[in-house]
């Protein structure tokens, strides 16, 4: 899954205006993570 330079641009600019969105990805990597150690 490849993302255009324009596209994350975009992405990071989003990310820079809404902090909260990175923490909802984060935590939602987290979850993956223990759901696949149980």
């Amino acid at each position: 899954m490849s993302i255009s330079p324009e596209k994350d641009k975009e992405f990071k600019l989003y990310i820079r205006d809404n902090p909260y969105i990175l923490e909802i990805i984060q935590n939602g990597q987290n979850t993956i993570k223990t759901l696949e150690t149980l």
